[in-house]
């Protein structure tokens, strides 16, 4: 740019001088997954490229992991080595998990061995079951233990939900007779032990 400078005499002098112009930094930004959706509780990774230094919102720190709690779009600053900034925006989709809860038949989480019960995922599309269940299926649980299920939403979203059973052993019985042969009209007392009610 020509600068021409005079004085009070009238005379005058014309310099140049010339002004760089920097362009901007050409920044992206990657996601991890690629398709910018996750499920809720999932982590993602927002790494900025492009630049030599870069200044995130929402608490992002660059290539690092974090667990977005809801969709929201990321801004992010680059700078250059010029000090020239560029801003870039990416968004993550946060797709919701499924309800899910267990329903048991019997409606109990204490039952007597050898009973029969029937354990239900609930409010998902697909379920698996841990321990050998079969959703919706009769089983007979043997010891006391936590029965997991992992049901699956029309997203493809995943939620766990535990339920314990607690089995109780059954009572040893013993049946005693007062004689174990009698005569056609006579009597004999029998009683039990090993319980506290007999029928």
């Amino acid at each position: 740019f020509p600068v021409t400078i005079s004085d009070v005499n009238g005379c005058s002098n014309t310099l140049s001088t010339t002004v760089q112009v920097n362009p901007l930094p050409v920044a992206t930004v990657g996601v991890t997954p690629a398709s910018g959706i996750i499920c809720l509780k999932d982590s993602s990774t927002l790494t900025a490229t492009g630049a030599n230094n870069y200044t995130w919102d929402n608490g992002v720190l660059n290539g690092q992991a974090f667990n977005p709690g809801s969709t929201r779009s990321y801004t992010v600053i680059g700078t250059d080595v010029n000090g020239c900034k560029a801003t870039v925006s990416k968004t993550i989709q946060v797709l919701p998990l499924p309800n899910v809860w267990i329903s048991m038949v019997p409606d109990e989480s204490i039952v007597c061995a050898n009973t029969n019960v029937v354990l239900g995922g609930n409010g998902a599309v697909s379920y698996s079951w841990d321990n050998g269940v079969v959703n919706g299926q009769t089983f007979n649980p043997t010891t006391t233990r936590n029965y997991t299920v992992v049901g699956t939403g029309a997203n493809g979203c995943k939620n766990t939900v535990v339920r314990t059973i607690e089995v109780l052993p059954q009572p040893l019985i013993k049946a005693i007779a007062s004689d174990t042969s009698i005569c056609e009209g006579g009597s004999i007392k029998l009683s039990a032990s090993g319980g506290i009610a007999y029928t």
